[in-house]
This record gives C-alpha cells, sequence and structure tokens, in this order.
C-alpha cells in the first residue's frame, strides 16, 4: 500500500515538470497535423469507402478480429495499409487488481502483429471480477492498489505485446465504491507512470462530470494532455436522472467545446475519432460532425498560436530565482491585450507563463471582473 501510494506522490512532482515543459513547447510549437475519422461499422463500411477524403483515419474493435480466419484478418490489414487505422479493445480489464490473462494477451500480440495498426488501445476499467463476467466496462474503485495493478499489468502486456496501447478513460454513472482518490489523480498516476499515451474520451469525460457533479474543464486541465494522442466524441441520453454513455446519439455541443479545449491545450498532434454504435443517421449527418470537429480543433488551434504570439516577453521575464507570479500579476495588470487573453483562457496562460504550478486550482474559480477592477484601479493611480 505505501508503495501504491508513493506512485501517486511521484506522478505530482512530475505533472509540475511537465507542466513547466509546455510552456517551452507552446512558444516554439510548429502547425500540427490533425486527422478526423470515425468508428468502423458493417452498416456504414459502403459510405466510408464512398467518402474516404473526408474519413482521414479508422478505428476497428478488437474484438470483433481476435478470432478472425487469415482471409477476413488479411481484410483489416490491407484498410490498415491503406490509410491510418486504430484499433481499439473493450474486454481486456487492463485497470483491475487481478492479472490479466496470459492468452488475452497473446491475442492482442497476434493482432497487433499482424495488422500493423497506427494506434492500438484498452480502456481503464474491469469487466470480470470473482470469475463473474461483467459484459461490459466498468470503472475500477479509484485506489492506490488499482493504480498498481494497472501498471503491473501495462508492464506484462509490454512484455508480451512489446507496445503499450493507448489507454482511454472511462464512463461511470456514480464514483466507483471504495474511491479514495479522484479521477484525474487516478488517470494522471497511471499515465505517467506506465509512459503510455492516451485515447481521451470526451463524452465520458462529461457524462462522469454531470452524473458527479464536477467541472469537466477543470478536471481536463489536471490531465497529462502533453500525453493524449486521440480523442473520442460520441453521445449519449440522459437516463434516470444521469448522462448515459450508449453511442446511439449525435454529439452534444458540450463535448465539441472540450474538443476545442483541448485542442488549445495540446502541443502534439490529434486522431479525432466519433464512435457510433447503432441507431445509424444519414451518413451526410456523421459527415456534418466531423467537419464541426475540424472546425473546433481549429478554432483552438488558433487559440494557441495567438497565445503564443502574445506572450514571448512574459516568458522572459519570468525567472527562476523567484518573483513568478508576481512579475505575471504585473504584466496581467497593466497589458489590457494580454489580460483578455488570459480572462478567455486562464490555464493555457499559466502554463505558457511558467506559472501553472504555482496558481493551478486556483484558476478555476477566477474572479475575472475582480482582475478587471484591479488593473482599472492601478491605471488610474498611475495617471494621477
Amino acid at each position: 500500500m505505501a508503495v501504491a501510494v508513493a506512485v501517486v506522490v511521484a506522478v505530482v512532482a512530475v505533472a509540475v515538470v511537465v507542466h513547466d515543459k509546455l510552456a517551452v513547447e507552446l512558444a516554439t510549437e510548429t502547425a500540427v497535423k490533425d486527422r478526423f475519422g470515425l468508428g468502423w461499422r458493417p452498416e456504414l463500411a459502403l459510405d466510408m469507402l464512398r467518402h474516404g477524403g473526408d474519413v482521414e483515419i479508422l478505428e476497428f474493435i478488437a474484438e470483433d478480429w481476435f478470432a478472425a480466419p487469415p482471409a477476413r484478418l488479411a481484410t483489416l490489414t490491407a484498410w490498415c495499409r491503406e490509410r491510418p487505422c486504430h484499433v481499439h479493445g473493450t474486454s481486456l480489464g487492463l485497470a483491475s487488481a487481478v492479472p490479466v490473462a496470459q492468452e488475452r494477451l497473446l491475442a492482442w500480440k497476434n493482432l497487433v502483429d499482424a495488422t500493423r495498426p497506427a494506434f492500438w488501445s484498452e480502456h481503464l476499467a474491469f469487466v470480470r471480477g470473482g470469475g463473474i463476467e461483467l459484459g461490459h466496462l466498468a470503472a475500477p474503485p479509484r485506489t492506490p492498489a488499482t493504480i498498481a495493478g494497472s501498471l503491473a499489468n501495462l508492464q506484462r502486456m509490454k512484455n508480451v505485446v512489446g507496445t503499450l496501447p493507448l489507454l482511454e478513460n472511462v464512463a461511470t454513472l456514480m464514483v466507483p465504491p471504495g474511491s479514495n482518490l479522484d479521477e484525474s489523480t487516478w488517470l494522471c498516476s497511471i499515465v505517467e507512470n506506465s509512459g503510455a499515451g492516451m485515447l481521451l474520451d470526451l463524452h465520458n469525460l462529461y457524462a462522469n462530470a454531470v452524473n458527479q457533479g464536477w467541472d469537466a474543464l477543470a478536471a481536463l486541465d489536471r490531465l497529462p494532455l502533453e500525453r493524449v494522442v486521440a480523442v473520442h466524441l460520441a453521445g449519449g441520453r440522459r437516463w434516470r436522472g444521469r448522462v448515459l454513455d450508449d453511442h446511439l446519439h449525435p454529439v452534444p455541443e458540450a463535448v465539441f467545446g472540450l474538443l476545442e479545449a483541448v485542442a488549445a491545450r495540446t502541443p502534439g498532434p490529434l486522431d479525432v475519432l466519433i464512435e457510433r454504435d447503432g441507431a445509424f443517421p444519414d451518413f451526410a449527418e456523421l459527415l456534418d460532425e466531423l467537419a464541426h470537429a475540424r472546425v473546433r480543433v481549429a478554432a483552438g488551434r488558433a487559440r494557441r498560436c495567438e497565445l503564443a504570439a502574445r506572450t514571448p516577453a512574459l516568458q522572459a521575464s519570468v525567472t527562476a530565482g523567484g518573483g513568478e507570479v508576481e512579475a505575471f500579476l504585473a504584466r496581467l495588470y497593466t497589458d489590457p491585450a494580454l489580460r483578455a487573453t488570459f480572462i478567455a483562457d486562464p490555464q493555457a496562460m499559466a502554463r505558457s507563463a511558467g506559472v501553472f504550478s504555482a496558481l493551478g486550482e486556483k484558476l478555476h474559480h477566477l474572479d475575472r471582473e475582480g482582475l478587471v477592477l484591479v488593473a482599472d484601479s492601478l491605471a488610474a493611480k498611475r495617471q494621477r
């Protein structure tokens, strides 16, 4: 238990370094090539072929192919050669104190070796316990024990497959019983300490925020966004007063808003995938959703580039010797353009200036009106 708790403590220190590193990456960032696509479903296959230019990447469900005969498996391999593809798992049960069965790891190795996808991924979930198959993804208790179990399973997977999967956050209708860590801390601990990339499911993040009563954007800023490689978008519905992640409905505007926020905060290219598992609309509607995703990512990227262009002098004024926060505030109080950008997105600018670790959670409760009042008051005093 003590070792597992130490993992949580250690990742906090790592996160500080990561956030500071983002300031450098932001200043030197070049254009990134984001890609957009859909989850492959038989019902959509013909339309995906017809609209190949609009669907840049495809995602295949691994369980559909584990036991496929060679001729059928060759079809998936051909898809993976034609365009970038992801292979996505749902049944491994990585996030568990119980070791994943060897035969499941070998099935993944065989599939990855045969198809060589651009990326492969699995959920940070458990799907069985005590010999009982749940039949669906379940969020484990957010505890040091499940962190340690997840890390051990990931090491076993790397030993067998040779690489690590992208790790996906899961939706839950409640805080998993027995949890003593919040979701962001739990996820960050596993992702950072495993060295894996992240598949960030924004509808899952949104659903959990609504169901559990926390701020999705605030939680987003506590995740290791520099490790996000891919993003899932999906839709759900209200069910008994909560949000159910069923993949049967259009992507809600709140989730597109989170996508724009991720694009504004993430330095690397993103693969953005829409998941639709049934109740399929006309394919044109899915293409419209992809087009809207492109617009929101572009808006986020523009915000990030604008921030980088506006803050080089601010970065130069911050020194390692101390006084970072005071220097940051002094510029905000005296530079109206920087202040307006900060008010629009305080977390991103704090990262850019290298003071996120000092201000952190305080930015989620920023008194924007008070900041303007202080600046106006100081300006008036300077004119006297």
